[in-house]
Parts: structure tokens; C-alpha cells; sequence
């Protein structure tokens, strides 16, 4: 029930103009649906100082995002001053005098000034249909070139139905890139047939700016592989968008889904306050031209200290992806950590990190070796593994990665934590806080408390 003169939605530049107007006067706001629009849509109306809720029925905000990336987003969304509310549904609108009442499926009341529906697309391709359109779902179906089921009719954009190059799945892709391009293809069929080139699949890349930071992503999201059944390795990384001496380096958090047999990219997404876009445009032409995710260590991609490392992010991708398909690099993941005792009954976690670093939270009951103490430590861990395999966790990744290899050298069955600490703690989200604690000795059996270094990247000269 949302009939108030209060809602309204953002679909075209004068509904801008007039929401613009409207918010003016508005002290308080609600969004209803946190995909692209409702997101940018929050985020002008906090920086206008109106206290400003948004809402979204799914468990995170920007649901094309996997969860880790979706969490920072949320973060940055918190920090502009806008109350997020997940899992949450709108039930009804209660038109008032001075404002109305948004009641939540939570069982709370927001008052508002204004309220911007943004739930969603969907095709208004009714009156096609009923011409005789074929329509799949409420969207036009088109062949290759962009021709409907009838007669010198073409369609192109929000409303058509395309398949995902990766999953396979028939679903329309509401961005501009793909439709503006698709324009010019189905002129040229009109005006040349039989010599137009034929209309792609669309990857879905696409980009949205939240506060200081972006979030973009091309290609399958792990939620797509699922429900198609595909079967996918996740690799993390948090390296900076820069060379680390520069001043103003950032860390991109990075992370691809790759096919594990022949390590063919499925998708990418990353999330950061700088190099974003530039990471996403480099993987989407590379899931376009049908590269595995070992080409990209041969990418040659521009580098100077203010616009990359001279081992670019989409580079130490490609190494981190041949490491994992060769064998060199087992991974392990957050999510195993759902069930914290079940892991640690099955295996033994070693965590590489400094005294300062672990002061911050630890997994309960993990052994803590820095990496730098750990081959004249091995008979420690032995000891403690009692048979057991080893799963080693780190900042980033980087510091468990060259332990774990010391372990696999010494003969143990050892994984490293993909994407480390900082992937941990997006991945599980509040519950992180339940889970980590700060070890009641912050010096257990530790000898070394100097900083380290190793989880930055630097160049190479």
C-alpha cells in the first residue's frame, strides 16, 4: 500500500527536477530499494542533510554485488549518515498531514517528507505484447540482430530479453552501454540486412560512484554460477591502484570467479576509493575476447607510479589465478568459518600476523605465528596440528600465501585465506564482531612485534 502523494519514483530527468525541487523543503526521507538508482539516490539526499533511510527487502544493498563488496559499499553508505535497513520490507504508506509513515515488515515506523520507490525494473512492454510482440517474461524477444517476431519491428534495450554469456540465463540488462551500442547495429541492419554485425550478449558491466568510493563488476556474480549450477573459484585480492611510495595509494578490493579447470574468467568485481573502473574495463574486455585467467599476466597495461604498480592488480590477478590452477596455491574461504568450531575441529587455523595486528581480533582458538618466525617454528605447528590440516590467514592474503608455501614444503596439508582478514570480516559482516576476539595475552608465544610491510605490493625496479 503505497498510495500518498508523498511517493514518488526516478525514472526520467523531469522526475529528477522535481524530486530535486521536492527535497528542498524535506527533512527526512525514505528510499525504498537500494539497487543503482536507490543507492544514488540515498546518497544525494544524505548530502543534503536529510536524515535519510534506505530500504531493501534483500539481504544487501546493490544486489548484483557478491556480499564482501556489497558490505564496504554499506559501510560508506553509514558513513554519509544514511541508515541502512536489509531484510527489511516496506508494508504500507500512512498518509499524514505533515508527513507520512512508512511502516517496516521489522515492525518499526519511519516518518518521511518524501519517499522514492526504486524496487526495480520491469519491461512495460504490454502494449507490444498485445500487438503481437513475442515477449519472454514481459520482455521482447529479438534474434541477433535485434528483429521481433514481427514484420520490419526491431527492438533494442531495457525492454529485450538477452542471454548471459556466462550463465546462460534469459534476463533483460537495464544499462545504457549496451542498449546505445545495440541502436547503432540495428541501423545498420535496417539499412544494409545481411551485413550488420550481430548483437553481443551483454556481460553486465556496469559502475556506480558511492561517497569516496566506487563499486563495479562485469560478468557472472557468485549468486548467478549457483543457480546455474557452475562450478567457480573465487580469488581476492587487496592490492593498491597505485604504486605504494606514491602518495594517495588506495587499495582496490578485487576479486574474480574463475572456471577451476581451465581457469576461464566468469566474472569480476571491485570495489575501492581510486583504479576501479580502470581494473573492471580491462577484466570485461578480457571475458569479451575469451581470455583464461592466466592471459592477464601478460597484459601489457600502462604503468607509472601515479597511475598503476609495474605489477598491475589485473596482473597479480592473472599470477594469483596460475598459482591456484597449477597447484601452487590452495585456497580456503570465509564462508568455511560459518561454523567456527566445526573448523576448528577439522583443521588447525594459524594466523601469520604481528602482536599489533592480532591485538585487533583473531579467530578464537587459532595459533599465532608471524610469518616471519614461522620455518623456525614448524615443530610448534606440528604439534598442534595433531594430523590435521592447516589453514593460515593473514591481513590481505599475501603474508599466508609465502607461509602457506613454507608449509607445503615442509610436508604439511596447509590452504591460505583467500583474500585474508579484510575479505573475512566483509564476508561476514556484524557477525564478524561475535566471531573475533582480541587473544587475552596479546604476545602469545610471540617474539616478534616489529610492523610488517609485507602486505603491501610494491614495484618492482
Amino acid at each position: 500500500e503505497l498510495d500518498s502523494p508523498r511517493v514518488h519514483t526516478l525514472r526520467t530527468v523531469p522526475d529528477a527536477v522535481t524530486l530535486r525541487e521536492i527535497a528542498e523543503d524535506a527533512r527526512s526521507a525514505v528510499v525504498l530499494g537500494a539497487g543503482f538508482i536507490g543507492v544514488e539516490t540515498a546518497e544525494v539526499l544524505a548530502h543534503r542533510a536529510i536524515t535519510t533511510t534506505l530500504v531493501e527487502y534483500g539481504p544487501q544493498v546493490l544486489p548484483p554485488l557478491d556480499s564482501e563488496h556489497a558490505w564496504l559499499v554499506s559501510g560508506e553508505l553509514r558513513r554519509l549518515g544514511v541508515d541502512v535497513r536489509t531484510d527489511t520490507a516496506a508494508l504500507r504508506v500512512l498518509a499524514g498531514e505533515g508527513s507520512d509513515t512508512v511502516e517496516l515488515s521489522d515492525g518499526s515506523s519511519l516518518d518521511a517528507d518524501l519517499i522514492v520507490l526504486a524496487t526495480g525494473v520491469r519491461p512495460d512492454t504490454g502494449v507490444f505484447e498485445a500487438a503481437g510482440v513475442a515477449c519472454e517474461r514481459g520482455a521482447i524477444v529479438t534474434d541477433e540482430h535485434g528483429r521481433t517476431s514481427l514484420p520490419q519491428v526491431w527492438a533494442v534495450g531495457d525492454a529485450t530479453i538477452s542471454t548471459d554469456p556466462v550463465t546462460g540465463a534469459r534476463r533483460p540488462v537495464a544499462l545504457a552501454g549496451p542498449a546505445n551500442r545495440a541502436g547503432r547495429q540495428v541501423a545498420d541492419d535496417i539499412m544494409r540486412p545481411g551485413t550488420a554485425r550481430a548483437l553481443p550478449s551483454p556481460a553486465g558491466t556496469a559502475i556506480v560512484r558511492v561517497g569516496a568510493l566506487t563499486a563495479a563488476m562485469t560478468g557472472a556474480n557468485r549468486r548467478a554460477l549457483i543457480d546455474a549450477g557452475i562450478d567457480a573459484r573465487t580469488l581476492h585480492l587487496h592490492p593498491n591502484q597505485h604504486a605504494g611510495y606514491f602518495p594517495g595509494a588506495e587499495q582496490v578490493h578485487l576479486s574474480l570467479h574463475i572456471d577451476p579447470a581451465d581457469g576461464r574468467i566468469f566474472g569480476a568485481q571491485a570495489v575501492g576509493a581510486d583504479g576501479v573502473d580502470k581494473r573492471i574495463d580491462v577484466l570485461a574486455t578480457a571475458i569479451r575476447a575469451g581470455l583464461h585467467v592466466d592471459d592477464l599476466i601478460d597484459l601489457d597495461l600502462a604503468y607509472a607510479p601515479p597511475y598503476g604498480q609495474a605489477k598491475d592488480p589485473v596482473n597479480l590477478a592473472g599470477m594469483l589465478g596460475a598459482n591456484v590452477l597449477d597447484g601452487t596455491v590452495t585456497l580456503w574461504y570465509a564462508d568455511d568459518l560459518v561454523d567456527p568450531d566445526e573448523v576448528r575441529q577439522s583443521s588447525l587455523v594459524l594466523d601469520v600476523r604481528t602482536a599489533d595486528e592480532i591485538a585487533t581480533g583473531m579467530v578464537p582458538g587459532a595459533l599465532h605465528i608471524p610469518h616471519t618466525e614461522l620455518r623456525g617454528r614448524l615443530d610448534e605447528v606440528r604439534d598442534e596440528t595433531a594430523g590435521r590440516p592447516v589453514r593460515v590467514m593473514c591481513a590481505s592474503g599475501v603474508r599466508s600465501a609465502l607461509a602457506h608455501r613454507i608449509l607445503a614444503q615442509a610436508g604439511f596439508d596447509s590452504a591460505t585465506l583467500s583474500g585474508g582478514m579484510l575479505t573475512l570480516r566483509a564476508t561476514l559482516g556484524d557477525k564478524a564482531g561475535e566471531l573475533l576476539q582480541a587473544p587475552a595475552d596479546p604476545t602469545p608465544r610471540n617474539r616478534y612485534t616489529a610492523p610488517s610491510r609485507q602486505d603491501e605490493h610494491h614495484d618492482d625496479h
